[in-house]
């Protein structure tokens, strides 16, 4: 499975062995890697909060989904329809691609009470912690 986001260039070797061919572009696009897409997660009192980066993408084009205490995130980049005779590109780096990463959830969290949130590229999911068991006090009672 192809994945979004990021893409890293492979080495400059490849790059110049590839300069003599006559669609240089195409084989210096197919040296390139994907990634999955970068996470920051934090824990403050009560919640976990994991923020996703997902630039280009619209919350339709992302699923959330808790399963045997995973979370997983889905999505995907459908390409656009351009007449490709028409336009004729000179490097072609979006294209429609998929991905998906799972966390393992603690068992500290109330996978009932998870939200999640889309704006500006970015997920938001905040997962809260399942309430504490305060102790409780025995009243000893004289016999």
């Amino acid at each position: 499975m192809s994945t979004l986001m990021m893409r890293r260039p492979g080495s400059i070797l490849n790059l110049l062995d590839n300069f003599n061919h006559s669609n240089w572009f195409d084989h210096w696009e197919d040296d390139w890697d994907y990634t999955i897409p970068a996470v920051n997660i934090r824990e403050e009192n009560d919640r976990y909060v994991l923020e996703a980066e997902l630039p280009g993408l619209e919350e339709k084009d992302v699923k959330l989904s808790v399963e045997h205490s995973q979370l997983t995130i889905r999505g995907e980049r459908v390409e656009e329809k351009k007449n490709e005779k028409k336009d004729k590109y000179l490097i072609r780096e979006r294209r429609a691609a998929k991905f998906e990463r799972s966390f393992t959830l603690s068992d500290k969290i109330d996978t009932e009470h998870i939200d999640a949130t889309f704006k500006n590229g970015i997920l938001t999911i905040v997962a809260h912690k399942k309430p504490t068991a305060k102790p409780a006090t025995i009243k000893i009672k004289a016999a």
